[in-house]
């Protein structure tokens, strides 16, 4: 037994070494190696082992891994009277690369399941779609992402577009009282409407009442809060709410329904009832279950803001390594849109943040599939090039979008008389590059 214990990040690349130490590739790539919601690690194989040569792996791999090993053997037969077991048909299996070998990987998770799940596709989806999504995304707050999406949907009124605007930023709620007076705010709000899904598909009357219009551009500018009146009226509930906002619903088959499906249900059925020609959804900040939603589950482009800091950058990197390893049809080179936010004026220190972004991916996805060196341990880590993709020529070509520092816009309260006072060439100024890239996303330019 090792001396030093083994922890998560050791514990799967441990394993899969232990494995390549008995059996061929193509054995453990027909296989399933399952993690538990603890971490703890089990391998299922579909071809048969003497049971000999598993009591050997089995202690193997309890030396290799210690209690990240399954108690009662970490390695079973998965085939019973030549039928596999379900597991090697588990549909969430992942096919990624760990220690130089590429298996299947179930991952059990207590939370964040909707990670793993195939992304609809991104950038085409957005352009082809009869009305257009664009979610605007960040790793963290306070990096003007709010803003950034008030102003574009003035932008595109301004163009003669109808935008909807969703706040599915619900444990951080601010674009309702931003944008709505007290009189205008609806009932209810993204908030209600999870929690109501559990208990059945929303009808049309509801999907009304979670919708106001804005007195900032009549009936132009639609708003679905993340709380409505009701839940302002009785805050004592809200943490409730919350608590059950991020559980699975059902559909009418009896099938499970993760919070991704509920997300992409709703703003499908706000389309369907309120005809915007545009969504602008806001997301929540983070890494959280509600930014798998929206970044996987709407088939939109993704704006992914952030300020030029060490934050950023860690967790830019979380975010590509775990796409790159669990989406790997889609080209997220493609998909998302860096967006620095409160930039500079100094061309050159907004030319680091692009130069650091094509670094990153550069480091992460060769047309949104990871290709592996033999020699890496786990995905995200470094994927070597393959030159037949052309991969290095066309970063260049990938879009990095700057809005401007503006003191201006430090407390935005569009609502404000104050902000009556700023001309539309503020605006253009500040957020000219992102009101050009959402128009030809949206297909006006």
């Amino acid at each position: 037994m090792n001396s030093t214990p083994t922890r998560f990040d050791d514990a799967l690349p441990a394993f899969v070494k232990g494995l390549a130490r008995h059996l061929p590739p193509h054995v453990i790539v027909n296989g399933v190696v399952v993690r538990d919601m603890f971490g703890r690690l089990a391998f299922t194989s579909a071809s048969s082992i003497s049971d000999r040569a598993l009591k050997r792996m089995n202690k193997d791999l309890e030396e290799a891994v210690g209690h990240y090993a399954r108690p009662h053997g970490a390695v079973i037969v998965g085939v019973s009277d030549g039928k596999p077991v379900s597991i090697l048909n588990d549909p969430g299996a992942l096919k990624t690369w760990v220690s130089g070998m590429e298996i299947r990987l179930v991952d059990r998770r207590l939370s964040g399941g909707d990670w793993l799940r195939e992304a609809k596709q991104a950038v085409e989806g957005a352009i082809a779609d009869a009305v257009p999504t664009v979610v605007f995304a960040s790793m963290k707050g306070g990096v003007g992402r709010s803003t950034a999406l008030v102003v574009c949907a003035l932008d595109l009124i301004r163009a003669g577009r109808r935008v909807l605007i969703v706040d599915l930023d619900i444990e951080a709620p601010g674009l309702g009282v931003m944008l709505l007076t007290d009189a205008e705010l609806p009932r209810f709000g993204v908030i209600d409407a999870l929690v109501e899904r559990k208990l059945g598909p929303l009808d049309s009357d509801f999907l009304r009442d979670i919708v106001a219009s804005s007195a900032l551009a009549s009936g132009a500018l639609l708003v679905c809060p993340a709380l409505g009146a009701r839940s302002i009226a009785n805050p004592a509930n809200v943490l409730s709410k919350i608590g059950r906002a991020y559980g699975d619903a059902e559909d009418a088959d009896g099938k499970r329904l993760t919070l991704m499906d509920q997300v992409s249900e709703l703003v499908d059925g706000l389309k369907r009832i309120h005809g915007p020609d545009v969504v602008l959804v806001d997301a929540r900040a983070g890494l959280h279950e509600l930014t798998a939603a929206t970044i996987l589950g709407l088939g939109s482009e993704v704006l992914l803001f952030g300020l030029d800091e060490a934050q950023t950058w860690v967790a830019y990197r979380i975010l590509l390594a775990q796409l790159a390893a669990s989406s790997h049809r889609i080209d997220w080179s493609d998909a998302l849109t860096p967006v620095q936010g409160k930039a500079p004026a100094d061309v050159s220190k907004r030319a680091t943040f692009k130069e650091k972004w094509r670094s990153l991916l550069a480091s992460m996805t060769v047309r949104g599939s990871p290709l592996l060196s033999p020699k890496e341990s786990l995905p995200g880590e470094q994927y070597e090039w393959d030159e037949s993709t052309g991969i290095e020529l066309e970063l260049d070509e990938r879009p990095c979008v700057t809005v401007l520092y503006n003191e201006s816009f430090s407390a935005f309260a569009p609502l404000s008389p104050r902000m009556d006072g700023l001309d539309s060439k503020v605006y253009d100024a500040t957020f000219g590059d992102l009101f050009e890239h959402v128009r030809r996303v949206v297909g006006l330019t």
